[in-house]
Order: structure tokens, then C-alpha cells, then sequence
């Protein structure tokens, strides 16, 4: 068997004992064999095993190779020099540039909307195909097959089997920087880290070249190394390789390669379960935006219908996240009833020692898509660099934020790659997973959760959301039935979200973003308050200051991926301060924060704010005087905050109603009931639930009461009258919602600190299990006990 023989061999193996198989049998006959260890060091377990903390976030790191090998090919082939002035300054401006993706003019992918280009782009460029042994548990294996830049056998040490040199860190359109060759997935490769390469360069100017991955027989220390025959990366010549191979045994003819690069993994662990719906999940929630267009492949279903089923091949096309959400497509599960919402803007930061931060929320459909349900996924704020996720933040988070009503509703996007390369090196750690706890990691964190917590955007569409369940909710009999319990003891009105009253905020009439008609661009901007425009704007130095302009730019002009707008402060000492912006509806809100490092107290500057897009000949400006002070005039403690005058916000009106909060009905088949309100069970909703509460807003809380409890079913069939099955109907739905109230004031007034917040991820369950528990008892005691026990039945003291 000579080289080739054996790398074809490999190449065919389904599992990591077929390759050890293989290596007993011929590695001895094709050359004089030496297994060298990656990156030339000993102790390179310290790198391959400390990185991603999972299987799915590893193979992202593959997907980032793969697009950083297209885009070098298209400059390559272009005739640009990576490193030049030339060359394209950001990933997004390569796939613009460079690639020039098909409805795609700014070069972002969730723009196209052509689902058969993205398949047929897919199939000739990104390709990952899911294989195994045909029986039962079998692991996975993953090849991912490339149309990129391809190398040289002599240079894989530096490319596929560095983790040090350093090779693209002055490409700017690259994402995979530091040159850790995919390690990350090594450990992740079953017990003996099998990974095959093969390449060859996109020129063809030499033959196929390969090298077997493999973690050091023996015990102790893990260490990498790669297989080396008769002193050299051994290469065969061949004009094209075929790497996958039907059912029929028959090569896949679909997925050809002349150049290129394939990387084979074997036995991977990718958790409990690896069926493809689990394979795609976890490389949508870990890649914002694949950046270009992804298919998958796998080989391990079994023959039906018509096309590639009947050969035994299901295929998708991954995009990531954001196009998942927003571009469901007809080859995707649509979980959910409708699609995600038009992304929202939070916030733009521009920070002098940072660079430029973007916040974005993407709203979910009322029912969410299975892979972000709560049992499965708690993560909703995603940090993401290039579209490849860094950090996340959970549900809980978005609670802390005081967004509660949002934690179901909207994924969090935080784009944060525009920082400096300083703040990118100083906030995240090497596994791309954390953040450092470093001054710089902390102050980022900092950023983000101020402008989260404090954008107006995401409190008013948590107003809207809770506004919409709140109104379908609302029953007059049963307010006035809680009434009268409230009588007979009015201390469960406590329970009630701040008391016996509660406040909903509701939309106005004309406040809906499509009533807004704004310019493409904006024509002017002007400080608003009158009394700012004239004697400046004092900021306390480690404090910040929200200050509200007017403009005419439409809503999306912060957000939108063509001629995206942009907020900056210019000038002799803007490098001062921090600003983040957000638009509605012609209120440009720009928040603005001294930047303690740099910053003085006594700095008094005037600046101009510069409003600027690529459609606009010269940009629109208005002059700030800032000052940094000590300390500026604040009201006595104590003092009202003076109410806005009628019409001075116009975009909220506030009602009271006095009674019951919300609550709803919940039926297994989503049926109607007589006279109520009333909806499907959640996914994983069975007759043993009692309900679910749903936080809507700080102080607006809907309560779902399960109408098909097994319990009170039985209950409920007991009766023989429609009129007792109303009564009973009541007494269940009014009851349960007591209970359930009960356990959110223990909950609410549980003292702030680590034990509360250690909860915060988890309350839901609780929340669950509660009702769960009251359900299976609260007929029985509202039936039962007044009947059994009453003063004849505990008897009179005196007459012991």
C-alpha cells in the first residue's frame, strides 16, 4: 500500500478503531514513519486542551477556517495582496469586495433571500458532511470540505499544525487570527484524537498533500503530534477526491474537490444525542452568521422518497443564528408558528479605549423556536466577533437587566467586532468562551448591561408584549369574584404586583413605528432641550448622562445593512468620552460617559455630533458644550419627580385596573373554552402541570392556568350541572392563581444578593414545579376542609 492507498483508506474509515486498524495493519509498508508533535513542543496539550469547553463550539472554529480560506482565495485570485492597503479591512468588506454574494450589496449574509443560491453556493464551497458506522450509538464524524486557498505540504507546520506562528495577524479580513490550526476539536475526537488533512493549493502548483492528527499513545501528559513519512508531509497526485461515499457504496459524486482543503474528524463527542437536528443546533447557536453560506450533509439516514433521500443523504443549509431566525427558509423546522421580527437597535457605542460595540435584538415569535426553548436553552444575549459567538448571557440576565417580559421574546446580539485588537486581547479569554475578569473585560461587561438595561427601545416593546397579553387577558367576572375574596381577607391583596392596583403601560394611538415616516438620511439634528442648547451639559465623571436630539433619519438608519448610519463626537477632546445612540421615531437618545482614564473634572469642550452614512454627500452636525463636574444640583431626597405635561411623551398612555392580574387558560389542543381566554400548551406541557407564569414586565404578570390538570379533571367530571362545572372552573383558576401569587411575593421579597441571583436562571422551573404541586391539591382543600373541619370537628377547648 503506498501513501495515497493509505490516506484514501483512512479517508473511507467511520470510526477511530477502523483508522487504528488501518495504521497496525500498512503503516509500516509505505516509508519510513515519525509522529511529530504539533507546533514542535512537547507540552502542547496546554493549548489543544484549553479551549472551547464543548464539542459544538469547537466546530465552529473549523467553520471560521473554512471562510477565512475562501475569502484568501478570492483576493488571491483578484490579484490582492492580504496585507496590503488594498485588501479589504473587515471580514464584512470581503465578502462584499471579494465574494460579491448575490443579493448581499452591503455583504452581509442575512440579506439574501434567495434560499436556492445559498444551497448551490453551499454545495461548490462549504461543505460539512455527518458519517458513521451503521449500528446503533455510533459516534459521528465530521468532514468539512472546502474550495479555499488550499496549501502546500511543506508549509502545513505552519498553517494546519501551528498554534503559535502568528501567520494571518496582519490579514484584517481574516477571523482566525491567532493560529491555533483548530486545535480546540483534537480533544473532542474521540479517546485517540484522530483528524485528518488534506489539501492542496487553490492553483494547483502542487499535488495533494496529507497528514494524520493523532494524541500520543500512552499515558501521562496528552501531547499532539502528526504523522510524517520518510522525513516530509507525504503527497500523492491525483486530479480529484470524492470524500464521501453513499449507501450504495458508491462515491458521492455531488462533492468533488480539484483543490481545496478536507478535514476529517472521528468519533466525535457532541453530547448525548448527535442527530442532525442536534448538529445544525449547535452550530447555529454558536455562529451568529457562518459569514458565507454552509451545507450540510449527512450520511446516515436511512433511504427515502425522491433526490437525495433516496440515496440516503439529508442536506440544509446553515447560515447561523441571526439568518436562522430571520430567513427561515423551506428546508428549516419551523417550530414556531411565525418568524422572528425585524432585528431591533439597543444602542451604537463608540468608546474611545474600547472602539465600537453594536447591541441589537432580534424578537422571537410567541412560540420559539424548540432549539431556544428554556429546558433546552437558556442563553439569550450572544457576544459574538465576525459572527462567531465569544460569551453569553442567559435568561436570567435579561431579569437583571429589569427586562423580565423580554427573556422569552428577544436574542441579544452584541456585535463587538469593532473593538481595538488591545480590548479584543484584554476582554476575551483563549477558549472564546469567557470573558477576562480584567479591568478592560469588566468595563466591557459594564457597557453592555448599561445600555441594555437602560434602552427605551426594548422597554417600550416590553410594554407593547405585555400590553398584547394583558388585554387578551383581562376578565371582568372573575376581577369581580377576586374581589371578593380580597374582602373576606384583604391581605391577599399584597399579593398583587405593587399592591391592590396594577399599572399597565399601553401603546397610544399613532405611536407604532410604521406611523414614523422618516428621510433615508437625515437632514439635521438638534439638542432638544433648549436650556442644554444654550448653557451646555454637565456630566459628573463617573456618572453619564442621557441627552435626547431631534432628527428626521428613519428608524432603521442605526440598524440597516446598506448606508448604515453613524453617531461620533468630533473634535479637540472628544477622545473624553464615550457616546452610545439609539433612534425612534425621530428621537435620537445619545448617551454620553467620561472616560475616567482620560477624562478630568473642570474639562469644559465644545464639540460637534456628527451624524454621517455613505449616502450622504456631507454629514448633519449639532454643537455640544460638555463639561465634567464634581458634582451636578440633584433634588432633596424625598422629591417627586414632576409629571410630564400632556403630550410631552406621547408614545405611552397609562391605565389602572384595580383586581385579578391576567390570567389565561391553557388547553392540551389550544381549543377554546366558553367565555374565556385560552391557549396551547407549551411544547413539554403534560396533564401532571398545574401552569406557568409569565413575566411581562416589572409590575405586569400573566398568569396560565393548565385547564387539562389530570387532577382537576377529575374533579371537573365529578359534576353533573354546567353551572357547577363553572363554579368549579372558578374555584380552580382563582385558587391556583393565589397560590401561584403567593410564591412570586415569597420570591420578590427574597433579599437582593447571590442566593437570589443563583436562582434567577432556574426560577422558571420552580415557578413550574409549584403549580405543578398546587394543582395536584388545591380541589381537594377548597372541597374538602370546610366540610371536614369545623368547630364541632376540633372540638372546645373548655371541654378538656
Amino acid at each position: 500500500m503506498d501513501n495515497q492507498e493509505l490516506c484514501y483508506a483512512i479517508l473511507r474509515a467511520e470510526s477511530e478503531e477502523a483508522v487504528t486498524a488501518i495504521l497496525e495493519e500498512h503503516l509500516d509498508s509505505v516509508g519510513a514513519i515519525e509522529w511529530r508533535p504539533i507546533d514542535g513542543r512537547e507540552t502542547n496539550f496546554n493549548v489543544t486542551t484549553n479551549q472551547a469547553a464543548t464539542g459544538g463550539k469547537a466546530l465552529t472554529e473549523l467553520c471560521t477556517n473554512m471562510v477565512d480560506a475562501i475569502l484568501l482565495r478570492k483576493a488571491y485570485e483578484q490579484g490582492i495582496d492580504p496585507e496590503s492597503p488594498k485588501a479589504p479591512q473587515s471580514v464584512i468588506a470581503a465578502v462584499k469586495d471579494l465574494v460579491k454574494l448575490q443579493g448581499a450589496p452591503s455583504g452581509i449574509l442575512a440579506e439574501v433571500d434567495d434560499a436556492s443560491y445559498l444551497r448551490a453556493f453551499g454545495e461548490h464551497n462549504l461543505v460539512i458532511g455527518v458519517t458513521s458506522e451503521r449500528k446503533q450509538g455510533s459516534k459521528p464524524n465530521f468532514t468539512f470540505v472546502d474550495a479555499g486557498e488550499g496549501q502546500r505540504g511543506q508549509d502545513f507546520p505552519e498553517t494546519f499544525l501551528s498554534l503559535s506562528s502568528g501567520r494571518k495577524s496582519k490579514i484584517p479580513f481574516v477571523q482566525g487570527k491567532y493560529n491555533m490550526g483548530s486545535a480546540g476539536v483534537l480533544s473532542y475526537c474521540g479517546r485517540r484524537w484522530y483528524k485528518l488533512i488534506i489539501s492542496r493549493p487553490y492553483d494547483r502548483s502542487t499535488d495533494w498533500a496529507w497528514t494524520l492528527v493523532r494524541r500520543r499513545p500512552g499515558e501521562g501528559m496528552p501531547i499532539a503530534e502528526y504523522l510524517v513519512i520518510d522525513g516530509a508531509i507525504p503527497e500523492f497526485s491525483i486530479q480529484r477526491i470524492l470524500p464521501f461515499v453513499l449507501r450504495s457504496g458508491e462515491a458521492d459524486a455531488k462533492v468533488a474537490r480539484n483543490d481545496g482543503t478536507i478535514v476529517k474528524l472521528y468519533g466525535y463527542e457532541l453530547g448525548s444525542t448527535a442527530d442532525f437536528r442536534r448538529v445544525r443546533e449547535e452550530l447555529n447557536e454558536n455562529l451568529v452568521s457562518t459569514i458565507l453560506p454552509f451545507r450540510l450533509m449527512d450520511f446516515r439516514v436511512k433511504p427515502s422518497r425522491t433526490g437525495r433521500r433516496a440515496q440516503g443523504v439529508d442536506e440544509r443549509t446553515a447560515s447561523g443564528m441571526e439568518f436562522l431566525l430571520r430567513r427561515l427558509d423551506e428546508e428549516a423546522e419551523a417550530d414556531a408558528d411565525e418568524l422572528a421580527g425585524e432585528p431591533i437597535q439597543i444602542a451604537n457605542v463608540s468608546d474611545p479605549e474600547l472602539g465600537s460595540i453594536t447591541l441589537t435584538a432580534i424578537p422571537l415569535p410567541k412560540v420559539i423556536p424548540g432549539w431556544l426553548a428554556p429546558r433546552r436553552n437558556i442563553m439569550r444575549v450572544y457576544h459574538a466577533v465576525n459572527g462567531q459567538v465569544q460569551f453569553k448571557q442567559s435568561r436570567g440576565y435579561l431579569t437583571d437587566c429589569r427586562l423580565p417580559g423580554l427573556k422569552d421574546r428577544v436574542v441579544i446580539i452584541v456585535d463587538a467586532s469593532e473593538l481595538k485588537e488591545s480590548a479584543h486581547n484584554d476582554i476575551w479569554k483563549g477558549d472564546r468562551e469567557n470573558i477576562r475578569k480584567t479591568s478592560v473585560g469588566m468595563r466591557y461587561l459594564e457597557i453592555v448591561q448599561e445600555n441594555i438595561r437602560g434602552s427605551d427601545t426594548l422597554r417600550a416593546y416590553q410594554d407593547r408584549v405585555a400590553s398584547e397579553e394583558t388585554e387578551q387577558a383581562a376578565e371582568q367576572t372573575q376581577a369581580e369574584l377576586f374581589q371578593s375574596i380580597v374582602r373576606s381577607d384583604p391581605s391577599i391583596a399584597q399579593l398583587l404586583p405593587g399592591g391592590a392596583t396594577v399599572q399597565l403601560q399601553r401603546q397610544g394611538r399613532g405611536s407604532d413605528d410604521e406611523d414614523w415616516q422618516g428621510n433615508y438620511s437625515p437632514t439635521f439634528v438638534r439638542l432638544s432641550a433648549r436650556s442644554l442648547r444654550e448653557s451646555g451639559i454637565d456630566i459628573e465623571l463617573d456618572d453619564r448622562r442621557r441627552v435626547a436630539f431631534e432628527t428626521d433619519a428613519t428608524n432603521d438608519w442605526l440598524l440597516r445593512p446598506d448606508s448604515r448610519g453613524s453617531v461620533s463626537l468630533h473634535g479637540n477632546g472628544a477622545e473624553q468620552y464615550q457616546i452610545a445612540s439609539s433612534l425612534r421615531n425621530g428621537r435620537l437618545s445619545v448617551t454620553i460617559r467620561p472616560v475616567v482614564s482620560i477624562a478630568v473634572t473642570g474639562s469644559d469642550v465644545e464639540l460637534m455630533l456628527v451624524l454621517q452614512d455613505d449616502a450622504m454627500p456631507v454629514p448633519v452636525t449639532a454643537k455640544v458644550r460638555l463639561r465634567v463636574v464634581a458634582a451636578r444640583p440633584h433634588p432633596p431626597p424625598g422629591t417627586p419627580k414632576p409629571r410630564p405635561q400632556p403630550g410631552q411623551d406621547q408614545d405611552q398612555k397609562v391605565s389602572s385596573q384595580r383586581g385579578l392580574p391576567p390570567v389565561r387558560w391553557l388547553t392540551r389542543d389550544g381549543r377554546k373554552l366558553p367565555g374565556s381566554e385560552s391557549e396551547r400548551w407549551p411544547p413539554d406541557f403534560t396533564s401532571q402541570d398545574g401552569g406557568v407564569v409569565e413575566i411581562l414586565s416589572e409590575d405586569s404578570t400573566l398568569f396560565k392556568i393548565n385547564y387539562d390538570n389530570a387532577h382537576f379533571q377529575r374533579f371537573l367530571g365529578r359534576e353533573r350541572s354546567e353551572a357547577r362545572r363553572r363554579a368549579a372552573m372558578e374555584q380552580f383558576r382563582l385558587s391556583m392563581v393565589v397560590l401561584m401569587m403567593g410564591f412570586e411575593q415569597a420570591y420578590e421579597t427574597m433579599p437582593d444578593g447571590e442566593g437570589k441571583l443563583a436562582l434567577a436562571d432556574s426560577i422558571d422551573e420552580f415557578r413550574r414545579l409549584a403549580a405543578q404541586g398546587a394543582a395536584t391539591v388545591v380541589m381537594s382543600i377548597a372541597r374538602t376542609l370546610p366540610r371536614l373541619i369545623t368547630p364541632d370537628t376540633v372540638g372546645d377547648p373548655d371541654d378538656d
